[in-house]
């Protein structure tokens, strides 16, 4: 039975791990829109401010 919900516990910490990567869209004023293709957290926060800076809007989909 432990080995059972020792499996369960790291089979559900994968699918986490794995499902952390989202898509996000930089927008400008001049209309246009990067989007950037399942995205994890550290590199879409390094992207944001990339994108802000260069005068476009950040937005998750």
């Amino acid at each position: 039975m432990k080995k059972l919900l020792v499996f369960a516990v790291v089979v559900g910490g994968l699918a986490t791990m794995t499902s952390c990567k989202k898509d996000y869209t930089c927008t400008y004023d001049d209309g246009t829109v990067t989007t950037y293709e399942k995205m994890g957290k550290t590199l879409a926060g390094t992207t944001e401010t990339a994108c802000q800076l260069g005068g476009g809007t950040w937005s998750s989909k």
